[in-house]
């Protein structure tokens, strides 16, 4: 579903749905929207064989173009597969678009450190990406790290890990890039974000204003009895620069 926030009225517009799947039943959540807003790349589930592995379900990146701006929301194409490197018979999800359209995402793929690392591929000059590079220790664990926005000018990440600093099942953490395009330790980034619960899925939106992230009340999926989206001023990125 796609909602827009109207500043003038001060509220949300009603979520209208995006049909990237026609006609068929699918998984598709954790969109990010290219610098330009028209196209948009997600996670996606249930549409073509690279889901079923040893008989396991999983998960891959999909895109979708945008075809029209009617309303301001828009219509959108049906959805095609990010073919490998990207996508592979590994997990691949939560993908970040950066404005030179290069792509970060996380995998469980067999380079990875721990039970998923996060990724950049390189995007071309013909539009197809570069075999991804893990981004590597201090960002990377041999525990697992995932949901990874990325400034559109790469100049800090947010993650969600469970680190021996965390006060929950999974906190977020954000890291800053330095002049010599190295990544930064990762900080904490607090108890008025952190709780003992998940806190997982950060994105921060456009114009750099707000910072979204949920909260889910429940170790597992599974065990999840309820989770809630929430907002804030984004200028506590900032407050955490070393």
């Amino acid at each position: 579903h796609s909602t827009r926030w109207e500043e003038a009225a001060g509220k949300w517009t009603e979520p209208m749905p995006i049909d990237v799947f026609p006609g068929q039943k699918a998984l598709a959540v954790d969109m990010h929207f290219t610098p330009d807003g028209d196209g948009m790349f997600f996670l996606g589930g249930g549409a073509h064989d690279l889901f079923v592995s040893d008989g396991d379900r999983h998960l891959d990146l999909w895109h979708s173009a945008r075809v029209t701006r009617e309303g301001g929301v828009g219509g959108w194409q049906p959805a095609t597969l990010v073919p490998p490197p990207i996508s592979t018979k590994a997990r691949e999800y939560y993908p970040t678009v950066v404005e030179d359209g290069s792509l970060y995402f996380t995998s469980t793929r067999a380079s990875s450190l721990g039970g998923g690392d996060i990724y950049r591929a390189q995007k071309l000059a013909d539009g197809s990406f570069a075999e991804p590079v893990n981004l590597g220790a201090p960002i990377n664990t041999d525990a697992s790290e995932g949901d990874c926005f990325v400034a559109p000018d790469e100049s800090y990440l947010i993650l969600s890990a469970r680190r021996p600093d965390s006060v929950g099942s999974s906190d977020l953490y954000v890291s800053f890039r330095g002049d010599d395009g190295s990544w930064g330790e990762t900080i904490h980034m607090g108890g008025w974000i952190n709780t003992e619960v998940v806190e997982f899925c950060p994105m921060v939106s456009h114009d750099g204003r707000f910072l979204f992230f949920t909260r889910r009340y429940g170790d597992s999926w599974a065990e999840t009895t309820n989770a809630s989206i929430f907002w804030m001023d984004a200028a506590v990125i900032e407050s955490l620069r070393p």
